[in-house]
């Protein structure tokens, strides 16, 4: 299971989904800092947190320099949730 760290409640500025928890998407154990990109798990939007830890949608000219490890690892971040919400409506789980 991916670590997950606990965050103050707060609605994604895309979707208004509640979210209180990150889970880094490289697989460390390392908690957000302010600048990190994370993935809403209700509409997948790429996020970013800002100095006050709070989610807000990125400059387009932050998401351009982007290395290249970074962003593939969003984008597959994104396609894993999108694939979960698949299976679970297949199920009838949604």
């Amino acid at each position: 299971m991916k670590p997950q760290h606990a965050m103050p409640d707060q609605r994604c500025p895309q979707c208004g989904k509640n979210l209180n928890r990150s889970s880094p998407v490289d697989l460390q154990l390392l908690a957000p800092v302010p600048g990190d990109f994370t993935i809403c798990i209700g509409c997948v939007a790429v996020l970013q947190f800002d100095q006050q830890m709070k989610l807000q949608v990125p400059e387009q000219a932050a998401i351009e320099q982007l290395d290249a490890q970074t962003l593939r690892q969003l984008i597959a971040a994104q396609n894993l949730i999108l694939s979960l919400k698949a299976e679970r409506q297949s199920r009838g789980d949604a």
